[in-house]
């Protein structure tokens, strides 16, 4: 993926044509403190979740994966008890 100010398919324009579903960012430098507020701000709204650590991002990838894998339903805690 090109920065947000470089190339033809930036994160920005992604985001905006609804392209993209999960952002996986591990900040690397100050000087991109600034792009990555900026998609951080689209992301938050277009509802876009955004991990930023690699367990964080491992986590959520074993459970996206587990909510494939798995058949389950949904209860209300009333049908508990």
């Amino acid at each position: 993926m090109t920065h947000a100010n470089r190339g033809s398919s930036s994160v920005l324009d992604l985001l905006n044509q609804g392209e993209i579903c999960l952002i996986i960012n591990t900040p690397s430098s100050s000087v991109e403190r600034q792009e990555e507020r900026q998609f951080r701000t689209l992301a938050y709204h277009r509802k876009v979740p955004v991990m930023t650590t690699i367990p964080g991002a491992q986590a959520a990838i074993h459970g996206i994966a587990e909510l494939k894998r798995a058949n389950f339903t949904v209860k209300s805690l009333q049908e508990y008890f």
